[in-house]
């Protein structure tokens, strides 16, 4: 298996704000971070060392000798070593002893065909279950154990047609119960790669051991390629939000590529949970991850020092990554053919590396010294993992922790360079910042929008827009007389903290305050009347709050009026260059301030129109009625007003809803002239509601037999 280490420092200190932190110069934090690179991979490489020089035995001559072996103590090994080889056999031909050698495992031979390979595993006694695991190892397997399968990959062949390769991980348990001997025979075949042979060890030992070991360490490479798709996600949305800037695109690119290659390599994740990718798809994958990771790791380097790297150089990688990208399609083995030519343009990219960090260092250029250690790191990775590749070094892959090293430093480095942007345009974006602040107090952003605007910059005396629009009025009433018992401190203060109230409730509810009547407000939703609905309500529940802390204070209580309409309205600027102001013209303004007079006369908290009430998305969500019927300047016909109840306490909702069909029996009596019938009906419906002001107000005028406000009978009232 290939080990990996990581170490993490979380230093914290209470008092510490974030302010204080982003205060800390350049400088030491690139020394911070400098000495975390040069620590971890230290750490790394002695963890590593001091495991390989544990004495583990080894197969010599086809035979490894366990019988003194503590299971307990080691439960894991690697069956490395000479094993027996049978050139062009397979177990079923028989062993013909003259072909008989030995093969160093892991090992591999050059081009296509198949072989046998032997071991002979002598146990000790009460040995545990064992288990047996084996890497992707681009090729096709079977590995028997005393005759019995334990691990497969793909279907052995002697020919291209009949040998089917396959990369996926495998592992198998065997019950090694009173068996002092575990014969290994492994069949393996190869026409689909440049290589034939094992690329990698099989490891074994006490199952549940190992199963802790193979989760482990899928469990890292998870870690590890979520790292790289975090960061790839963090540098694209860097891009997309400031796009002047490219750095962040090829360097997000190639974090991408590093979370597909994870995927792809070693324990060769994705075909564990897809096996439909397959063989051919999973080493395009990995070629193609190779062959664009170059090109994208130098471009991020030239987008920090372009003037060190000049752009022919990024063309000629580019060009050349994109050549082997398409040769990566080739039909197999051809495709594995062009990997060592590749692999002698990274030790040429790593000469041009060296080569410009060396130059930015001695130009005392920023960011040279962490971006030097983690190419360096990089680099060294990488040449290890192509000797280990040609089987000239044999030791575990330091790759992915290179490029974790790397990855880390890059990004360090490209948040220390949108730092210093930051910083350089921080008091004019602050200074912006106020001004739209400003601006957007007296012109809401939503009024911005619905006249198509994205910045304060674009508007000018003129712009209009006619739309479909809910408008909502409040007042409060009585308030001459509240305001005449306060001085003009206390007027302002009384205001300022009821409509500091009022507002936060018609933003929440995705409207916008248009104009301040001085109680008045005047407010737009234009996505959905249910918006104004339910503002209006919560704006009263607001306001029985509010009247609780009145009365706490020995003041008295406010009551407020709402009305809410629906209809299409004009909005725009009028004004000039020197002082514009935004307005809404309609009729529909007109009609929504007349409902709002009308909450006093029925001693109602909130009435909408029919034209609302029809428009509404989710009806049955409000506890309503019907009200009444009157006039509207510009229909020909009258239209009914409703009363919304949702802001009442829960005994008068009850009773709000229980009396609503014998109330809106009465005032359909009412309507059609049938006074005797509705009086009747609205004293029924006072025994269930019996505060009900409205209804009261219905009993009244059917009393004296002639409508006070709307209704068709009463021919002298005017139309709103």
């Amino acid at each position: 298996m290939t080990y990996r280490l990581f170490d993490y420092a979380y230093i914290t200190e209470g008092n510490v704000t974030l302010k204080r932190i982003i205060e800390f110069s350049r400088l030491s934090a690139i020394r911070f971070f400098f000495f975390l690179s040069i620590l971890g991979p230290f750490l790394f490489f002695a963890s590593a060392c001091s495991r390989q020089t544990e004495e583990r035995p080894k197969v010599s001559n086809g035979i490894l000798d366990l019988r003194d072996w503590d299971f307990q103590r080691h439960p894991l090994l690697d069956l490395t070593g000479d094993w027996e080889y049978y050139p062009d056999r397979l177990a079923s031909d028989g062993n013909a002893e003259e072909k008989k050698s030995l093969f160093a495992v892991p090992g591999v031979w050059m081009g296509s065909g198949y072989a046998t390979m032997k071991l002979e595993i002598l146990l000790p006694k009460n040995t545990p279950s064992l288990a047996f695991y084996s890497k992707g190892q681009a090729t096709a397997f079977d590995l028997y154990v005393n005759g019995t399968k334990v691990l497969k990959s793909g279907i052995v062949g002697r020919d291209p047609a009949s040998s089917v390769p396959e990369s996926r991980s495998s592992f198998g348990e065997w019950n090694s119960l009173g068996v002092s001997t575990a014969k290994v025979t492994l069949e393996i075949s190869n026409f689909h790669h440049r290589f034939g042979g094992l690329w990698y060890g099989i490891r074994f030992g006490e199952s549940s051991a190992l199963r802790e070991e193979v989760t482990r360490f899928r469990d890292m490479d998870w870690f590890l390629g979520g790292i790289f798709f975090l960061t790839f996600l963090y540098h694209i949305g860097l891009f997309l939000i400031r796009r002047q800037d490219l750095s962040p695109l090829p360097f997000g690119l190639f974090c991408f590529t590093l979370f597909v290659r994870i995927l792809v390599t070693e324990d060769k994740i994705l075909l564990s949970y897809f096996p439909s990718f397959g063989y051919l798809t999973s080493m395009r994958l990995e070629y193609l991850t190779f062959y664009l990771s170059l090109p994208l790791g130098l471009h991020y380097l030239r987008s920090i020092y372009p003037d060190l790297f000049p752009r022919v150089w990024m063309g000629s990688f580019y060009g050349l990554g994109l050549v082997f990208s398409i040769g990566a399609f080739l039909p197999f083995p051809e495709a594995s053919k062009a990997i060592p030519y590749y692999q002698a343009s990274m030790f040429a990219s790593i000469i041009l590396v060296v080569y410009v960090l060396g130059l930015a260092v001695w130009k005392r250029k920023p960011y040279a010294i962490p971006l030097m250690v983690g190419y360096s790191i990089l680099s060294t990775a990488g040449v290890i993992e192509v000797l280990s590749a040609h089987q000239i070094l044999k030791t575990r892959s330091f790759l992915p922790l290179g490029l974790l090293v790397l990855v880390m430093i890059e990004t360090f480095v490209l948040s220390f360079r949108y730092g210093d942007l930051y910083r350089e345009k921080e008091a004019l974006a602050e200074e912006l910042r106020r001004i739209n602040s400003t601006y957007s107090s007296f012109v809401p952003r939503k009024f911005l929008g619905l006249l198509d605007k994205r910045s304060f910059a674009e508007l000018k005396p003129g712009d209009q827009v006619r739309r479909e629009v809910t408008i909502l009025f409040s007042d409060i009433r009585s308030f001459t007389e509240i305001s005449e018992s306060m001085n003009a401190e206390e007027n302002f203060e009384f205001l300022n903290t009821y409509l500091g109230r009022m507002e936060p409730v018609i933003r929440t509810n995705r409207g916008f305050v248009e104009k301040y009547f001085g109680d008045g407000i005047m407010a737009l939703f234009s996505e959905s009347p249910d918006d104004a609905v339910l503002a209006a309500i919560q704006m009263q529940k607001e306001i029985l709050v509010y009247n609780r802390q009145r009365l706490a204070e020995g003041r008295r209580p406010i009551r407020v009026g709402i009305g809410i309409h629906t209809g299409s309205s004009i909005l725009g600027l009028i004004g000039a260059e020197g002082r514009m102001d935004s307005t809404v013209i309609s009729e529909a303004v007109h009609v929504t301030a007349r409902l709002e007079v009308l909450t006093k006369f029925y001693g109602t908290g909130i009435l909408l129109s029919q034209d609302t009430y029809s428009s509404l998305k989710n009806r049955e969500r409000f506890l309503s009625r019907k009200l009444d019927r009157i006039p509207i300047k510009g229909k020909k016909e009258e239209v009914f007003i409703y009363e919304i109840g949702d802001y009442l306490s829960e005994a008068e909702q009850e009773a709000f809803r229980n009396s609503k069909t014998v109330f809106e029996k009465g005032v359909d009596a009412f309507l059609s002239g049938r006074f005797m019938d509705a009086g009747e009906t609205f004293r029924e419906a006072l025994r269930v509601y019996p505060g009900d002001k409205t209804s009261l107000l219905y009993l009244k005028r059917c009393t004296e037999q002639m409508p006070v406000v709307g209704g068709r009978h009463n021919p002298d009232s005017d139309p709103i």
